[in-house]
């Protein structure tokens, strides 16, 4: 309990990409539910593999390519 107490302490001064791009986020709130799941699912599995700002970009490209009908 005392660590995350410490966290939480420090993560009040420190701002982080996640804070910014975080998996919970990137989903576009205009889409239908399945697809901001589905954009959800895919973030959350690039995250695990790459940085946050490369997440976000990758899920912004996603986007684009739902909203131009792909």
């Amino acid at each position: 309990m005392e660590v995350l107490r410490l966290l939480k302490e420090a993560r009040k001064t420190v701002r982080a990409p996640v804070d910014q791009f975080g998996c919970d986020r990137l989903f576009d709130p205009q889409a239908s539910p399945p697809v901001r799941r589905f954009q959800i699912l895919v973030s959350l599995m690039l995250s695990s593999q790459t940085k946050d700002e490369v997440t976000a970009a990758a899920i912004g490209r996603l986007q684009a390519a739902h909203a131009g009908g792909l």
